[in-house]
């Protein structure tokens, strides 16, 4: 987790008190680690509708990378960005995981249950989705009351959102459509 007083640095040589940018090695490791998701996703063979959706976030990933290098601002403003390049590497690497092992397992007609991928998982409330998610490897959270005719590896009990951090107002404001899952963690 990217925090201020650690990974922020005043430039002085900017000419305004309170403006910098992320620490170098920081900046250095998200830059990398960019340019790495970048360079997998361009040697992805992908059908165009999805090509153009991983188009996309590269292009605002390189945005946001060379707004982080370049431009100078706010503590909170810098750990935002950063946290943004950090959000859109892993949306890539994501979209990496999905193309090369999620769809082939879900086009086989084999069991991939034992075989469970090291992710947050899919959230499902239809049965169906639950038997398919699980037989690809996707941790499946089954959203739906306890009954006893379903095997249960997990029961886990709601535990309350911290409220503390979403009082905050981030600046720059993060704008959420509440359709859309996106950015629901910021």
């Amino acid at each position: 987790k990217l925090k201020s007083d650690m990974h922020w640095s005043e430039d002085p040589s900017i000419g305004f008190n309170g403006i910098g940018y992320i620490v170098p090695e920081v900046r250095e490791a998200l830059t990398s680690a960019a340019r790495i998701a970048i360079e997998r996703t361009e040697a992805l063979k992908i059908p165009a509708h999805v090509r153009k959706y991983a188009d996309f976030v590269v292009m605002l990933l390189r945005q946001v990378v060379e707004r982080m290098q370049h431009l100078p601002v706010v503590a909170g403003v810098a750990i935002a960005v950063a946290a943004h390049v950090q959000r859109l590497t892993l949306e890539l690497a994501g979209l990496r995981t999905y193309m090369e092992v999620v769809v082939p397992r879900l086009e086989s007609s084999k069991d991939f249950s034992h075989d469970v991928l090291p992710i947050v998982g899919a959230f499902v409330r239809e049965g169906s989705d639950a038997a398919n998610t699980t037989r690809v490897g996707l941790p499946t959270w089954f959203l739906r009351p306890h009954t006893s005719g379903i095997v249960v590896w997990q029961i886990v009990s709601v535990s309350e959102y911290a409220y503390n951090i979403s009082h905050r107002v981030s600046h720059p404001r993060i704008y959420h459509q509440s359709q859309s899952l996106v950015g629901v963690t910021n």
